[in-house]
């Protein structure tokens, strides 16, 4: 669920700068179509009223919120993957409600003003907007908004406050796992909030956080611990009194 999530949260963003153009077209038709269906009745409660849609009035306002708010989206290429979905889900259920009873003849729809108006061309031919859009939508799904959009700036936004923490000659800037990244992160932040005192001799670097550690030599032992040692020779030759012997 977790790769689901992120899959769908961190699109790629390495894409021509060009897939701006293709977001417009997309973006621009589902966000006008969304404003229709509130403007002309026709175009949102008493279409789905035809099309026998359950519940024809929070359906057509939902469809309406939904085009406007992903339209806007696809626009400026934000969650780019998280509303290519119900867009691609949206168009299949409108070619299956409106296109089947087209081929067949028996559409509640006005049929088109001129030939073909029923069957196989007639289908090809007003399946057009709906084809277009949704093969866009999925290639936005699949390849991410391009380099122009907002999931671009975001992306870059978050490296940056990784790199503030994290050197980009450690090895955590060379793709070590999440987790691990936070757990020794969290390591270093605490070891700069409480560093450790400076009476050790010798110094460690750490590669990961940039802490320098105070480490002693195993064979270099501290002022206190000869003070100690010797106090401890000096109580073992102190000599004992003899005592005296019975008769």
């Amino acid at each position: 669920m977790n790769k689901i999530c992120s899959w769908l949260m961190n699109p790629p963003t390495d894409g021509p700068k060009s897939t701006l153009l293709l977001r417009l077209m997309a973006g621009g038709v589902f966000f006008w179509e969304g404003l229709l269906k509130f403007v002309y009745a026709n175009q949102g409660v008493g279409r789905f009223t035809k099309l026998a849609i359950p519940f024809p009035h929070f359906t057509a306002t939902f469809i309406g919120s939904l085009e406007i708010i992903g339209g806007l989206l696809l626009l400026t290429g934000l969650t780019t993957r998280l509303i290519a979905i119900p867009f691609v889900t949206e168009m299949i259920v409108a070619i299956l409600s409106t296109k089947i009873s087209l081929y067949l003849g028996t559409s509640p729809l006005p049929l088109p003003p001129v030939p073909p108006q029923v069957g196989f061309w007639a289908v090809l031919h007003e399946v057009r907007s709906e084809y277009a859009q949704m093969l866009t939508v999925m290639f936005l799904l699949v390849n991410g908004p391009g380099k122009w959009s907002l999931d671009a700036v975001l992306r870059k936004w978050r490296k940056a406050s990784v790199s503030e923490l994290v050197p980009s000659g450690s090895p955590l800037a060379c793709g070590r796992p999440a987790l691990l990244r936070g757990v020794l992160l969290t390591g270093c932040l605490r070891a700069r909030q409480n560093p450790e005192p400076n009476h050790y001799d010798g110094a460690h670097h750490n590669p990961v956080c940039g802490h320098v550690k105070q480490v002693r030599p195993i064979n270099q032992a501290s002022d206190h611990d000869r003070e100690s040692n010797r106090v401890k020779s000096e109580r073992h030759s102190i000599p004992l009194r003899s005592t005296p012997q019975l008769r």
